[in-house]
C-alpha cells in the first residue's frame, strides 16, 4: 500500500485500534509503536502480484534521553517524515505516554515519561534576548525566538489562556530588552486588558477600537516604507545583519474585532479592510525589518483570521477549541478540540508540534515594577541623582552609516 493511503481514515481507525492495545499486557513500547505500523499500514507496497509484500520502518536502535526513552527507525523510500507526524496521535494512546517525532536522515520517536503539570510557573530567562520562553512541554521547556520565527498566531476560546501568554510574552521582552522592545497594542477588548502597560516607556502606543487602531497601523505603514528605502540604501536584506536592535512587536488581542459582519456600518468596513491590509502587509515584509506580528483571536475562521497573516505566521499557539475546523484555521490540523479544558493548556506549532503548559499568572506587571524599581536604583548609584524615569537603553548594536541614517530611530 502505498503511503497516500495513510489519511485522516486510517490514522482514525488506527487510534482505535491502539487503545485497544494500550490496555495489553507484556507488550513493550516498541512492541506497541510496530503495531501501530501495521495498523494504519504505515509502509510502503513492494513488488507485484503473489511476490508484493508491505515495507515497514526498520528498527535501528533505542535509547535513554533526558526525560524517557527513544526509538530510531529507517523509513522506507517514499514515506516523507511528515506522514509520521499523522500517526503520532496512535502511537501517544499505545502507549499512553507523550510523543514526539524527529528527524535526522532518520525517524527518531522520542517517548517522555513526564507528565505536563497543569500550572507552570513564570519564567524569564536573563541573557535570552528575543527568545521567550513560552511554557513546558512533556520534552523540557520552550522558547520562541522571534528573530529566528518574527510572527506569531494564537488562537482558542475566551478564558483559556490567550491574553495571560500575550502578557507573559511582553513582560519577558521588555525584562530581556528593555527599551529595544517597541509595543504597539491593538487591545481590541475595550482597552481593558493592557491598560495597566500604558505607562511603559516601551508602549508607544494602545489601541482600544477600530478608529485608533487605523491611526496606528498607518503610522506604521508610513514607517515601514521609510525603513525598507533605508535597508535599500545601507544594502541590508534583514534586520539581524543590519546591527539594528530595536524590534517593534504589534500585539492584536482579539483579531475578530477587525472583521466585518453584514451588519457592519460601511464606513466601519472600509477601516477594517484597511487595517487586515497594512496588518497583513507587517505579516509579509515586517519581519525582514524588525516589526514582528502577533495575532490573537478567540474566533478562528477565514474571515477573522487573514490568510496571509496565517500564511507568514511559522508559530501557532493554540488553546482549546470547541471544533476541528477552528483547530485546522489556527494549525492546519485536528487537536485543540481534543486539549483539556486547563487553563494555559496548549498545542504549539513551529517545525514541530507539541503540547505545552502556559504560565498563568495574575499580574505580570509586578515584575515590570520590580525592574522598573532596579533600574531606578542602577540610575542613583551610577549618575548620583534621583530620577523616576528607568535608563534609556541603547537603540542599536553598531554605528549608524550615516547621520541621516533613521537607524538612529
Amino acid at each position: 500500500m502505498l503511503v497516500e493511503s495513510i489519511g485522516f481514515g486510517a490514522v482514525v481507525g488506527g487510534v482505535l485500534l491502539a487503545q485497544s492495545m494500550a490496555g495489553k499486557k507484556g507488550k513493550t513500547d516498541r512492541d506497541k509503536i510496530e503495531e501501530v505500523f501495521e495498523n494504519v499500514y504505515f509502509s510502503v507496497r513492494k513488488g507485484s502480484g503473489k511476490d508484493s509484500y508491505d515495507e515497514f520502518p526498520k528498527f535501528l536502535n533505542e535509547g535513554e534521553w533526558e526525560h524517557g526513552h527513544s526509538y530510531v527507525y529507517q523509513l522506507p523510500k517514499g514515506i516523507p517524515f511528515s506522514a509520521s507526524e499523522k500517526i503520532r496521535p496512535a502511537i501517544e494512546d499505545a502507549l499512553n505516554k507523550p510523543v514526539a517525532m524527529e528527524w535526522s536522515g532518520r525517524l527518531h520517536i522520542k517517548v517522555s515519561k513526564i507528565r505536563i503539570p497543569e500550572n507552570v510557573q513564570y519564567n524569564c530567562i536573563e541573557g535570552k534576548k528575543w527568545n521567550v520562553h513560552l511554557g513546558l512541554s512533556p520534552f523540557g521547556d520552550k522558547f520562541i525566538d522571534f528573530d529566528k520565527y518574527p510572527h506569531m498566531i494564537v488562537g482558542g476560546m475566551t478564558r483559556k489562556g490567550k491574553t495571560v501568554l500575550l502578557k507573559s510574552i511582553t513582560t519577558s521582552l521588555c525584562l530581556q530588552n528593555g527599551e529595544l522592545a517597541q509595543f504597539y497594542m491593538l487591545d481590541l477588548k475595550g482597552g481593558l486588558e493592557f491598560n495597566s502597560y500604558a505607562n511603559l516607556k516601551q508602549v508607544k502606543g494602545i489601541a482600544d477600537d477600530v478608529n485608533s487602531s487605523l491611526q496606528i497601523l498607518e503610522q506604521l505603514n508610513h514607517d515601514l516604507d521609510k525603513w525598507m528605502e533605508n535597508f535599500k540604501e545601507q544594502r541590508y536584506s534583514n534586520v539581524v545583519e543590519s546591527g539594528v536592535s530595536r524590534r517593534v512587536f504589534i500585539i492584536v488581542d482579539e483579531g475578530a474585532e477587525l472583521a466585518k459582519t453584514p451588519s457592519t456600518p460601511r464606513e466601519d468596513k472600509k477601516k477594517m479592510d484597511r487595517c487586515q491590509a497594512i496588518l497583513s502587509r507587517i505579516a509579509r515584509i515586517g519581519g525582514a525589518l524588525g516589526y514582528r506580528l502577533i495575532f490573537c483571536t478567540q474566533y478562528p475562521t477565514g474571515d477573522t483570521l487573514p490568510r496571509q497573516i496565517k500564511q507568514n505566521a511559522d508559530t501557532k499557539v493554540c488553546f482549546a477549541l470547541p471544533t476541528e475546523i477552528a483547530s485546522r484555521v489556527v494549525l492546519d490540523e485536528v487537536g485543540a478540540e481534543q486539549l483539556p479544558r486547563i487553563p494555559g493548556r496548549a498545542i504549539l506549532r513551529t517545525d514541530e508540534t507539541t503540547t505545552i503548559q502556559v504560565p498563568y499568572d495574575n499580574d505580570f506587571t509586578q515584575y515590570l515594577k520590580e525592574w522598573e524599581r532596579e533600574q531606578h536604583r542602577e540610575e542613583s548609584q551610577t549618575d548620583g541623582r534621583d530620577t523616576k524615569e528607568p535608563r534609556q537603553a541603547p537603540v542599536h548594536d553598531k554605528k549608524p552609516n550615516s547621520e541621516a541614517s533613521p537607524f538612529r530611530y
